[in-house]
């Protein structure tokens, strides 16, 4: 009984336009962030995805590539292109999925580029894929009269809704940890100083880090239920919102704050912006058909698999010993934003085994890899594949030592383990050192 009322629920017709709302939004986003690259003082297309002769992979994804010659410049263009498409909802379903495809494909050339917010934007243009958002207020509806409606299935609502309830809730569990709870690393960045008068002043109270870390914990494990309830969903919603225009004042964080902002719209009344915009709200059922039961199941069975991978991501860190801020072992994906200060330092030792010959390489591109093992194995495998495509076997052993949040640095790798024997994957890296909580 109560399955047969939840696919009731997820199936009942409801407004449109809080979905209409979040393509729109999502578009606009999707266009900004396009200019910020294309239009970037310091060219980040080229140096970021042009210039590089070596690009860190993900693992199982090393045979991803960046396009050549200009193509990275033209990727750029016609994603940008696609987010204006997306939010006037001209060919739709072709945009969205292109920016989906071309947008991930970006994020799967470079380990270095991980944002939490690229990852966002992935997760919801994957969702929206399958939402008919363009059926309202969009080039597609005016050109193609028979799909226009204001009513969908709840189902999607449901699903954006328990999509950002994942991300904000996981964002303050993530944070009940020994540095956080110790204020770190925000005090030491509250203390650097910030370009806003007011907020530096504020900043260097000595009680702001502690309200800033137990209130953030408390604003994502306690808010994010709480914007499920009416009648405490438009004082929680003003909170983020003075919180996240914090944080973008604060850090430099891109579009994530205004981003997280529009998605949280998606816990209001489905028909919030007919109310503001006075727009029709009498339900067009000529068009709503629900979908058959077989069909309906299928839905729920493929958002059940969806909720449990990201449920599964961010606690997969517990299948792990050690301190994930310091051994990297579940970090990304999980949500871990803004939540730890590392830098480091790495060299490489590569000795011929057969002439005896080494030669030391030393690492010097600012924190890229020197606090993140994948990384630094990645980086021995390159070392000891380009030795052999000059005819010789090598050993490869790391020197790496890592400050986490402005601790003394300890020594990160075992320097003993010769490293081009080291599998990657997802199995524990045992030659990573332990972390000692007590360094200053």
């Amino acid at each position: 009984m109560m399955l047969k009322n939840l696919r009731k629920k997820l199936f009942e017709a409801t407004s449109i336009y809080s979905l209409v709302f979040t393509r729109i939004s999502l578009g606009c986003l999707i266009s900004y962030e396009g200019f910020r690259y294309i239009f970037s003082k310091q060219d980040w297309i080229y140096w970021y995805f042009v210039k590089p002769r070596f690009h860190f992979k993900y693992y199982g994804f090393d045979w991803i590539e960046p396009l050549p010659s200009n193509g990275m410049y033209w990727l750029f263009y016609a994603l940008t292109f696609s987010g204006f498409l997306i939010a006037i909802g001209a060919f739709y379903r072709i945009a969205i999925i292109f920016f989906t495809l071309g947008f991930t494909y970006i994020f799967l050339i470079d380990q270095v580029r991980y944002l939490n917010h690229f990852y966002m934007m992935i997760l919801f243009c994957t969702l929206m894929c399958f939402m008919p958002a363009h059926r309202y207020c969009s080039v597609d509806a005016y050109l193609r009269p028979k799909i226009k409606t204001n009513v969908i299935d709840f189902w999607s609502i449901f699903l954006l809704r328990t999509q950002m309830e994942i991300i904000l809730i996981f964002a303050g569990i993530v944070k009940i940890n020994y540095d956080w709870l110790h204020f770190m690393p925000l005090k030491y960045w509250l203390a650097d100083g910030n370009k806003i008068s007011f907020l530096d002043y504020l900043f260097h109270q000595p009680w702001a880090a502690a309200v800033a870390s137990y209130g953030t914990i408390i604003l994502h494990v306690a808010g994010a239920p709480l914007l499920l309830w009416k009648p405490s969903r438009i004082y929680v919603f003003v909170i983020y919102c003075i919180f996240h225009i914090a944080n973008s004042l604060t850090f430099n964080i891109g579009i994530f704050p205004w981003m997280t902002i529009a998605f949280t719209l998606i816990f209001f009344a489905p028909n919030w912006p007919a109310k503001i915009l006075k727009l029709p709200q009498n339900p067009q059922d000529k068009i709503f058909h629900q979908a058959e039961i077989s069909k309906q199941k299928l839905i729920i069975w493929l958002m059940a698999i969806w909720i449990f991978i990201q449920v599964f991501l961010p606690l997969r860190n517990l299948f792990y010993s050690g301190y994930v801020l310091w051994n990297h072992e579940g970090h990304d994906f999980s949500w871990r934003m803004k939540i730890q200060d590392v830098a480091g330092e790495s060299s490489f030792l590569i000795t011929d085994k057969n002439s005896g010959e080494q030669r030391n390489i030393i690492y010097g591109e600012k924190d890229t890899l020197h606090c993140h093992p994948d990384m630094i194995l990645e980086f021995a495998h390159h070392l000891r594949d380009n030795a052999k495509e000059y005819g010789r076997d090598v050993v490869v052993h790391a020197h790496s030592s890592c400050s986490l949040n402005r601790r003394s640095q300890q020594v990160f790798v075992n320097p003993n383990i010769d490293l081009a024997k080291e599998k990657r994957g997802f199995a524990p890296y045992k030659w990573i050192m332990p972390f000692d909580p007590r360094t200053r």
